[in-house]
């Protein structure tokens, strides 16, 4: 499957992040040859060691000398410090871990009471902040949300997924089930009103990110039936309603029974 492209962002920071790496290694080599001429003995050159790593022999220098680098000074004139920045990507994760994924508009009003509360002689945080906060932290990524009952996003959470998963390791895999003889049954509700669909935030590589809502709203039932060794029953379809009109099952491709 072909990855998706990373944005001129996330190559901006990953660019960044490996300059720091080259400039930290060739900071730490420049100190090594200062110390061997300070024993009276031949030590590199700060050219030779800035045209090794490709940086700029003063940048190596201001960072030896305990000045700020122009990355550590640009940091100053953020709106959030990379501490705060760090807790509002933890929140942010943890909000996607409880299927509550904040939109952009959520992001950037979490991020300005931060600032208010603070850095309030600073300017106040804007939409386009966010692009530039997402870009500094490839962790987090955009997408958009599926629709999960509450009652369910409630059941989704970390401790629940583990024990789960250990059930199926102790029952499943220690026993060495065969494949064909393992098959799984599950259905999905498809709402037939407002899917309340939306870009929202979520932890990079994962594919889908669900979003709590409401249980009440008429849907439509999908049950499929899928077996370890690939094979797959016809899915079932469940329509809400006393008659089942030929026109909600036209282009059946699926072959699905539905009733």
């Amino acid at each position: 499957m072909v990855g998706k492209a990373k944005s001129r962002l996330e190559k901006q920071h990953e660019a960044t992040e490996d300059r720091n790496q080259r400039l930290k290694v060739a900071v730490d080599m420049y100190k090594t040859e200062m110390e061997k001429k300070s024993r009276g003995e031949k030590g590199g050159s700060l050219r030779d060691i800035a045209d090794e790593f490709g940086i700029d022999k003063m940048a190596i220098s201001r960072k030896y000398k305990g000045m700020q680098t122009i990355q550590e000074f640009n940091t100053t004139k953020q709106k959030l410090t990379p501490a705060e920045e760090e807790t509002l990507a933890d929140w942010i994760i943890e909000r996607c871990g409880q299927a509550l994924p904040p939109n952009r508009k959520q992001i950037c009003l979490h991020a300005e009471f931060i600032r208010r509360q603070n850095h309030p002689e600073k300017h106040p945080v804007g939409t386009s902040w966010v692009t530039e906060f997402l870009g500094r932290h490839p962790e987090i990524s955009t997408g958009w949300s599926r629709s999960l009952d509450t009652q369910r996003a409630q059941c989704l959470n970390p401790s629940v997924v583990k024990g789960w998963f250990d059930v199926v390791k102790e029952g499943v895999v220690d026993d060495d089930i065969a494949p064909e003889c393992i098959w799984g049954m599950d259905e999905t509700n498809c709402p037939r009103g407002n899917i309340g669909k939306e870009r929202v935030a979520k932890v990079q590589g994962k594919k889908t990110q669900h979003a709590q809502g409401g249980a009440n709203r008429e849907t439509v039932t999908a049950i499929v039936t899928i077996c370890a060794d690939g094979t797959a029953l016809a899915p079932t379809m469940i329509f809400k309603g006393q008659n089942l009109y030929t026109k909600w099952t036209e282009n059946n491709v699926g072959n699905a029974t539905c009733i």
